[in-house]
């Protein structure tokens, strides 16, 4: 993982990044809200939801709160999980949450220049 300096971030943006398989429950979407976050990554072994898993090329690059219901059909396995924290999230108050690739380098430094799925309420 990297590291993102005081200079990058804003006061505003509170950054939660999970990417245990323990802490993919609730944990992160509850912790995002409650620090009042913009923004919530969730970091995954894709580059983000994809359409027809396992391909890849098939990524999803933006949904709304509203397109969360559909792509719960899209998600599979584990990424079920995630599709449903960004949805708590999302109605928890945080402003976008973006599922990233964690398997590239500077992931979180991707997922915040727009890479993977960002998803927005």
């Amino acid at each position: 993982m990297d590291s993102i300096g005081t200079s990058e971030a804003t006061s505003r943006v509170s950054i939660w990044a999970a990417a245990s398989r323990s802490a993919m429950k609730a944990a992160p979407a509850a912790v995002a809200a409650a620090l009042h976050a913009d923004t919530l990554i969730l970091l995954t072994s894709a580059p983000g939801l994809l359409a027809r898993f396992p391909d890849e090329s098939s990524l999803l690059t933006n949904l709304s709160l509203a397109d969360l219901g559909n792509a719960q059909d899209y998600a599979k396995g584990k990424m079920k999980r995630k599709v449903l924290a960004a949805q708590e999230a999302l109605q928890g108050g945080v402003s976008q949450v973006v599922i990233g690739d964690g398997r590239r380098p500077e992931p979180l430094r991707a997922a915040l220049a727009g890479e993977g799925t960002k998803i927005e309420g």
